[in-house]
């Protein structure tokens, strides 16, 4: 959400264009992070509590604001049947939501000494709740979870990101940067404090039951997003794979990994050319990829591993340096001209010549005698 305002002015549309029209059911989606994240929450919020902490986190009162408008039509507008919803983060293959945005890159910021829980729920299963709280007739406030919550490492460890733990003051310096998550200073308060809710009205009012538990929800959205590091791995082995291919025959005794990525092992003596080639195979099979990917829109990490990370990799390998690629793939032209130089060619023969020739093998075929 932006600006309080005019998120609020929003709402208030919406409420208004319902009880203006023959709507009967009213939907309000909100967010757990309502109740505040502080040192002295409870841990298991109920939906009678209020909301906390908006004096250090000025963002999250443009939230309290639609919700409390959201649940005053309860009585405003007794012939509407609203439900408001405050559902816990959402996680999936889709990518959307706050907690998919700060898994999103390789490394997940942590506050030094923290490691809150975190209550999240498969985005197909919040999809699902909403829909049984049109069908069910819900009328009320209620808390939308799926299930058990778990600690932010954890969640960072099986969707593949590395943690980093930094320090507060460092971290809010560093936010946006370097690779790392945005998030507003106030913010910082989300993870070092928990947020959960205790569902159990929705559930028992609904009839509501998750179909994906917390790991397998991790693991849907680490298959659409895995982590960049990953992603530089299948990249380095799409590289060696056209090394391999352009070896053929050429005994391929291994690869060797280094800093700059990795290097083909081969036996015996191999050409010059040949090296060449070898050498070109493998920027060849990263130009093929690129072209894939270019083709074939994939998730957006995927798309920016594949494409722009892609291409550096690869213009760094056609330097002309060792260990790299460019090293032996430049002299390509040279070693072209030498093997030109090196072909025997057919000395060209004059019609006076063919013509001598001729005559010599008609006169032994038409004498009787040869000596």
């Amino acid at each position: 959400m932006r600006a309080a305002g005019p998120a609020h002015r929003r709402r208030s549309n919406c409420t208004r264009w319902t009880s203006a029209s023959a709507a009967q059911r009213l939907v309000f989606v909100g967010r757990h992070t309502y109740y505040g994240a502080g040192p002295d929450a409870p841990l298991y919020h109920t939906e009678a509590e209020p909301p906390q902490e908006l004096g250090s986190y000025a963002e999250l009162a443009d939230l309290v604001a639609a919700d409390l408008y959201a649940a005053n039509a309860l009585w405003r507008l007794p012939q509407l049947s609203t439900a408001v919803l405050r559902v816990c983060y959402t996680l999936g293959p889709s990518g959307h939501g706050t907690l998919a945005g700060f898994l999103r890159g390789r490394f997940v910021p942590m506050v030094l000494g923290f490691d809150p829980l975190f209550h999240f729920m498969h985005e197909d299963d919040a999809a699902e709740a909403i829909v049984l709280a049109l069908a069910k007739k819900l009328r009320g406030v209620y808390n939308v979870a799926g299930p058990q919550p778990l600690p932010l490492s954890v969640i960072a460890h099986e969707a593949g990101r590395t943690t980093l733990p930094l320090p507060e003051t460092l971290l809010s310096l560093l936010l946006g940067r370097a690779g790392l998550p945005r998030l507003s200073t106030g913010a910082l308060a989300h993870i070092k404090y928990p947020i959960v809710v205790d569902a159990a009205a929705f559930r028992a009012e609904s009839g509501f039951a998750h179909r994906f538990d917390e790991l397998t929800t991790v693991q849907t959205f680490a298959d659409a997003f895995p982590a960049a590091g990953q992603a530089r791995v299948a990249v380095l082995l799409v590289h060696l794979l056209g090394h391999a291919v352009a070896a053929g025959r050429t005994g391929v005794r291994g690869f060797a990994l280094h800093g700059l990525g990795g290097e083909l092992l081969l036996e015996g003596d191999v050409a010059p050319l040949r090296r060449s080639f070898i050498a070109l195979a493998g920027p060849a099979a990263q130009l093929a990829l690129l072209a894939a990917a270019l083709a074939v829109r994939a998730s957006p990490d995927l798309y920016d591993a594949f494409t722009r990370r892609n291409l550096v990799v690869l213009l760094l390998n056609l330097v002309p340096i060792a260990p790299l690629d460019g090293k032996e793939a430049w002299r390509i032209f040279s070693r072209l001209r030498a093997a030109r130089r090196q072909t025997p060619r057919e000395l060209p023969v004059s019609q006076q010549v063919r013509k001598d020739v001729c005559n010599l093998l008609d006169k032994i075929r038409g004498s009787t005698k040869v000596r």
